[in-house]
């Protein structure tokens, strides 16, 4: 049985699932959430599972929970603002959500339009906050890790030459960013953040659509999707800090796992040298050649 990955206080079992040839849709999609990172996502989230909606696709799950899915958003985002491939649908998506009742967060929230096509039976919520909070929220966590150059200046090549389930983690999730706020999250936050919702609003009637604040805690939700309450605190989950923390925790995780790999790489290749020079002298010393001949002569033959 797989051991739980522990990043920061994010604790998932990881599976390496290729969705694009194993995934199918097994539940129904009930629920899109599709307000911007940072809103709340992830307590409405969990809020929603505790409400038994199963399970709810977040941001997080193509980092932690299964990386591979990061190929199929890289698909999906090639063919929509690359003009790459077969743009994304509900055949695509089923593939790739096909386990979930709901979906939030990045890169998925660049798929609204799409998602509302795919699956019109499903409920809308758009999470917000205070524009102000969540732009500093943003700017002290997403935008700082996302472009950090030691992600890309050292942990991507090396993830990429030592073929790490997680090579197509960073690039993907940098691209969408870039995409998402149009190359400059600092100066066009504001514009992207009235476009998204007001998207969003006009493409979703009145009665599937949820405009929710965390803040409002439980009752919204309860009514919105006619369940029970669940009679549990609500849950509150992935402050800056946290969010924070889960990225210092995957790159050390990641820095870790490139430095063994390195080390290996560095002891393998010492030691055939050292038994590539053995064998040399052993068979010199048997026919009387010079260790510097039969070296030469072994390279030559290689």
């Amino acid at each position: 049985m797989a051991e739980p990955r522990h990043t920061g206080d994010y604790v998932r079992v990881q599976t390496n699932i290729d969705r694009k040839k194993y995934g199918k849709r097994i539940v129904p999609m009930k629920v899109l959430q599709l307000g911007l990172g940072r809103t709340g996502t992830e307590s409405t989230s969990t809020a929603l599972q505790l409400l038994g909606i199963h399970e709810c696709y977040h941001g997080w799950d193509p980092i932690f929970a299964n990386p591979r899915d990061m190929e199929m958003w890289s698909e999906a985002l090639e063919a929509k603002f690359d003009g790459k491939g077969k743009p994304y649908g509900r055949e695509e998506f089923d593939k790739l959500l096909g386990h979930c009742q709901a979906v939030s967060d990045i890169p998925a929230i660049l798929f609204s339009k799409e998602l509302i096509e795919a699956y019109p039976d499903a409920k809308v919520i758009l999470t917000h906050r205070n524009f102000d909070t969540w732009f500093k929220s943003c700017s002290e966590s997403l935008d700082v890790a996302l472009a950090h150059p030691i992600n890309f200046g050292v942990m991507q090549p090396l993830v990429t030459l030592f073929k790490r389930y997680d090579r197509w983690t960073r690039p993907t999730l940098l691209k969408t960013w870039r995409i998402l706020f149009k190359g400059n999250f600092q100066a066009n936050a504001r514009q992207v953040w009235n476009e998204h919702y007001e998207l969003v609003r006009s493409l979703v009637p009145p009665e599937r659509l949820l405009e929710y604040n965390v803040k409002d805690g439980w009752d919204p939700l309860v009514q919105f999707l006619e369940v029970p309450h669940p009679g549990v605190e609500f849950p509150h989950g992935n402050t800056t800090d946290a969010a924070l923390k889960r990225a210092e925790s995957d790159l050390a995780q990641t820095f870790m796992y490139c430095m063994k790999r390195a080390f290996g790489m560095c002891f393998g290749t010492w030691l055939v040298y050292i038994l590539i020079r053995r064998w040399v002298v052993v068979k010199s010393m048997g026919s009387g050649q010079s260790l510097r001949k039969m070296l030469a002569n072994f390279l030559i033959r290689a």
